[in-house]
């Protein structure tokens, strides 16, 4: 059964999940992980992401990546809300 994960990147937590679909159609999770990383934290201050926390958010994804990797996933999406995006930009 293939296997699918899906990434959240949020101003305050990245998240993530995987899933098979069943033969039967059925969705079954097979992986879920959380991890804090306040990437937004300075945005009110200076109106960008600091390069601490971009750095964090990077190894918090890169140990995701091991994870689902482990888990023999065939394909990632990952999402960020407009905001994240936008403030890593400074506009």
């Amino acid at each position: 059964m293939d296997c699918y994960a899906a990434i959240d990147i949020g101003s305050n937590s990245i998240r993530m999940q995987a899933a098979e679909v069943t033969p039967t159609g059925e969705i079954r999770e097979i992986l879920a992980d959380r991890q804090v990383t306040r990437l937004g934290q300075s945005v009110f201050r200076t109106g960008r992401l600091s390069p601490s926390a971009i750095e964090f958010a990077c190894n918090v994804l890169a140990s995701m990546a091991q994870k689902y990797r482990a888990a023999q996933v065939v394909a990632v999406r990952a999402v960020g809300l407009e905001p994240t995006l936008l403030w890593g930009t400074g506009f």
